[in-house]
């Protein structure tokens, strides 16, 4: 879906990474009702690189089929700067922020039932992290970015993998290996 970047009512961040920040915004859907969403977008002074990056992760994520356990792509701005990609929004934020808070809450919990509540739902997110990768894996797609802090909480503690900014196909990987073998060589050169 086409997003107009004007039509976004942006509410506040809630992610700033080093090239790009993730904000909370509402988009129309119609005339009378506005959606929640996560929109991705280069920061300001972030250069021509991100632009053709986040460029690169919305060419990928328009190929990349539906999966319960992968943050969905919405739509996009790609069309002229700013660029933004628009998510779908994960009330819990991202699983890292969402651990923190869990561990500060259950502290009032005796211990018996602290761990058995940790274990069972770190069990359940690894689970559902893992069906995510082994998805992508059946694709033959390398994410290169997998961390908790790219791992977004749904409803129902379901986690969806995201961030695909440094992903590529398996395909591609003999063409990433020579571009940091020339690179290499370009340093070793300048020795």
């Amino acid at each position: 879906m086409k997003v107009e970047f004007d039509s976004i009512t942006f509410i506040e961040d809630l992610y700033t990474g080093v090239f790009s920040k993730l904000v909370k915004g509402e988009i129309p859907i119609s005339e009378r009702s506005k959606l929640v969403v996560c929109v991705k977008v280069v920061k300001a002074n972030a250069g021509e690189d991100a632009d053709e990056a986040l460029l690169n992760e919305v060419r990928f994520l328009k190929t990349l089929q539906e999966h319960q356990n992968i943050d969905k792509m919405i739509g996009c701005s790609a069309e002229k700067a700013p660029y933004c990609i628009v998510y779908e929004y994960c009330p819990h934020g991202n699983l890292r922020e969402y651990l923190i808070g869990l561990h500060k809450e259950v502290k009032r919990i005796d211990e018996y039932e602290l761990e058995d509540v940790t274990f069972n739902l770190l069990c359940n997110f690894a689970s559902q992290i893992a069906s995510g990768m082994a998805f992508l894996g059946e694709i033959e797609c390398i994410h290169r970015a997998l961390a908790a802090r790219n791992i977004q909480v749904w409803h129902d503690n379901v986690c969806k993998i995201s961030e695909f900014g440094y992903s590529s196909n398996v395909m591609d990987v003999n063409t990433y290996e020579k571009m940091i073998e020339y690179k290499l060589n370009q340093k070793v050169q300048k020795m």
